[in-house]
């Protein structure tokens, strides 16, 4: 779904589709293409970005962030090890898709206790739920 187009809200999500097209090498093949998903937007003054895993663009150089065939912005940081920044040029929102809660935090996962943490995911390709 194309969620930044004014029929579908208008707005990006955590949860929503963002993909890496990789490169063609000389053969014209395509390499490190991938998908993941936006993470949350967060803050630091008047900087907006939103998260994403940074591994889906090692492989190649421009760093361009798409959505629904079109580029939505560029990985400009990574935080720790994996946790991409996108300065995105699309309005983003921190509402969840699914549920009606909307991410007002990020905490670093020592914050939580495993006894008390547990995340439930829909997979949007099956009808399985995992805990995280």
């Amino acid at each position: 779904m194309n969620y930044p187009a004014p029929e579908n809200r208008g707005t990006l999500h955590p949860g929503s589709i963002v993909e890496c097209r990789g490169y063609k090498d000389a053969l014209g093949n395509v390499h490190g293409a991938m998908m993941c998903n936006a993470g949350v937007m967060v803050r630091n003054g008047d900087d907006r970005r939103f998260t994403t895993a940074r591994h889906c663009w090692d492989a190649v150089e421009d760093q361009v962030v798409y959505h629904a065939d079109r580029a939505i912005g560029r990985i400009i940081e990574t935080l720790g090890d994996d946790l991409g920044l996108v300065d995105c040029a699309f309005d983003f929102s921190n509402e969840l898709l699914d549920i009606d809660v909307t991410a007002q935090v990020l905490k670093k996962a020592e914050e939580f206790s495993a006894e008390i943490f547990f995340l439930w995911i829909q997979h949007p390709w099956g009808n399985s739920d995992s805990k995280c």
